[in-house]
């Protein structure tokens, strides 16, 4: 799919986006899928782009509604396609939740999968791409306290791993974000999930991010 800035837009970037739910766009709008948009979260970060460049972006999704690291690793990795200038990984929600189910899991382990997880997707997409690694968005999910500052505490921890990885060239962390108010109008009726709303937000937010590290520049 692709994304254009206007009628004067120059032919520009591809862009791949690889994960779990919020790839495969959860939460978002059904209908607007039905008619050939796609999921939210990688329309509107391309369109996004494009505005913010002046550039046409060209899109891909490839997500598994609840995969791990290793679903990302074993089975949507070998599906990449050919060269892209930036693929943003999201994962570690479904790593972490992992621990609820009785399965040993450390943030170290995930930070080790996902290095190798990002040298799988270099040696495919090209050694130059930009690789996104956005925090979880916990702001969006309508689940009460104590609770909320739990998944907070220990989607942090895996996050920590991301920026950590981060510090390389040619690799971009998100920070959370923040949104306004309580958050009920961005999330979804599962109250895990952005809405629409939440992924627009969610989306200008990554590309901001992308713009101050440097994304844009080439």
């Amino acid at each position: 799919a692709a994304a254009a800035a206007g009628p004067a837009a120059a032919p520009g970037w591809r862009v791949l986006f690889l994960g779990d739910s919020l790839v495969t766009g959860v939460g978002g709008s059904q209908s607007a899928a039905a008619d050939g948009g796609g999921p939210p979260l990688a329309r509107r970060v391309a369109r996004n782009l494009a505005d913010r460049l002046g550039l046409e972006v060209e899109w891909r999704a490839l997500g598994s509604t609840g995969g791990d690291l290793r679903c990302l690793r074993e089975t949507l990795a070998p599906r990449i396609d050919g060269r892209y200038d930036v693929v943003v990984i999201m994962c570690g929600l479904n790593d972490f939740k992992q621990l609820a189910r009785g399965e040993w899991r450390t943030p170290w382990g995930f930070r080790a999968e996902l290095e190798r997880l990002i040298v799988d997707v270099r040696s495919r997409a090209g050694p130059a791409c930009r690789v996104v690694l956005p925090a979880y968005p916990v702001g969006v999910a309508g689940i009460g306290e104590p609770l909320k500052s739990l998944v907070g505490a220990v989607a942090g921890a895996w996050d920590a791993q991301k920026r950590r990885l981060a510090e390389r060239a040619g690799t971009t962390f998100v920070e959370v974000f923040e949104t306004p108010g309580d958050g009920v109008a961005y999330t979804a009726s599962d109250n895990v999930h952005p809405n629409e709303s939440g992924y627009e937000l969610w989306a200008q937010h990554i590309v901001g991010a992308m713009m101050v590290d440097g994304a844009g520049a080439s």
